[in-house]
């Protein structure tokens, strides 16, 4: 009972009301990491045409010895000997490597022949319409692989 009135009466002390607020505590700003820069896997670059004639890309016809701007997806690959790029190109996406599957198809006796043989496709069907010998099928299975 430490509070009093003027005229010196004790008032009972209020537990329920807060003491002064303590200044609240700054958050700590965390590392910003900084966002990843997006790169172009296939950007607008420059390039010059080549040789003589003129080449047709989607809206646009670049004459012989003419400058532009495309992207590598744009010029067909069996164009690109006639076009030299001027910047530096990105580089290509490496491919997936497949496993090799394993060969499905098999090498059988025809009939009761003992040196005649056919070649048994996955689906069942023959591959040969006459009679091969063991090394001549193998070798069809082997290329059939």
């Amino acid at each position: 009972m430490e509070r009093t009135k003027k005229n010196g009466e004790e008032l009972p002390k209020n537990e329920e009301a807060p003491e002064t607020p303590e200044a609240p505590e700054t958050p700590e700003v965390e590392d910003e990491k900084p966002e990843p820069v997006f790169v172009d896997p296939d950007p607008v670059i420059k390039w010059r045409k080549l040789g003589g004639g003129s080449l047709h890309l989607s809206k646009q016809l670049v004459p012989p010895g003419a400058t532009f701007k495309a992207r590598a997806s744009e010029i067909p690959k069996a164009f690109r000997n006639m076009v030299q790029p001027l910047e530096e190109l990105p580089p290509a996406p490496e491919a997936p490597v497949v496993k090799p599957v394993k060969s499905a198809y098999k090498v059988v006796p025809r009939g009761k022949s003992k040196s005649m043989f056919d070649v048994i496709g996955p689906n069942g069907k023959k591959m040969n319409e006459l009679p091969l010998t063991k090394a001549t099928a193998e070798r069809l299975v082997k290329d059939l692989s």
